[in-house]
């Protein structure tokens, strides 16, 4: 069926209307799944590849559709969205659900690597605001595993050299760890890492903070 969705727009539709339909859950995830691994695999053309990820967005956003997030992350990450569909994703951070957000900033950490990505700077901000501000904390942690995905960027590093204040230990040692993938050593950057591993009571934190200044030392 995969192999004549490839040939036939009216087939490809009709597996988009059973994902937006499918009542079994799981199985709409193994649906969305499978279509959206075609549609990053060089087989679907422009049109094909816009249609699904519209459908995935839309269903996505629904509330009991965890498995289709979990199935079609690793495609979406190596999808090239455009602006339209990145603006869609965006509006998952703003909502109160944790797993569309954690899904909206895994494809974000991968998307902000391409270097045609659009709207870069206001995601970039975005995700700073949910890491500075959001009242979970592994909201906070996840946003600033996305903003690796930003290294170098200016305003990126002073969030993170912010989230080293976190009082959630596992945000202070994820935002280390991501400072540590920085590609240059930032005399600010080194000084904080450096005090936080010599002040920190978390061991985790402390090991983070070490592998990221031997890591930054390095370049």
């Amino acid at each position: 069926a995969r192999r004549h969705s490839r040939q036939f727009g009216d087939v490809r539709s009709a597996f988009l209307e059973n994902i937006r339909g499918e009542p079994d859950a799981e199985l709409q995830g193994v649906l969305g799944g499978r279509l959206a691994e075609w549609s990053v695999s060089g087989d679907a053309d422009g049109a094909g590849l816009r249609e699904i990820v519209a459908a995935i967005l839309e269903v996505g956003g629904r509330d009991g559709t965890d498995a289709l997030r979990f199935n079609t992350e690793p495609a979406l990450r190596a999808a090239a969205l455009n602006p339209l569909e990145l603006l869609a994703l965006g509006d998952f951070l703003s909502g109160s659900d944790f797993d569309r957000r954690r899904w909206a900033l895994a494809i974000f950490r991968d998307q902000a690597r391409r270097p045609d990505f659009d709207g870069r700077d206001a995601v970039c901000d975005k995700v700073s605001q949910l890491m500075a501000a959001d009242a979970d904390p592994k909201i906070r942690e996840l946003s600033a595993a996305a903003l690796a995905g930003f290294s170098g960027e200016r305003s990126a590093g002073a969030a993170l050299l912010g989230a080293l204040q976190d009082p959630a230990w596992n945000v202070r040692a994820r935002a280390a760890e991501t400072l540590g993938k920085w590609p240059s050593a930032a005399p600010e950057i080194l000084e904080a890492l450096r005090l936080l591993e010599s002040r920190d009571e978390n061991p985790s934190v402390r090991a983070a903070t070490s592998a990221a200044i031997r890591a930054l030392s390095g370049r």
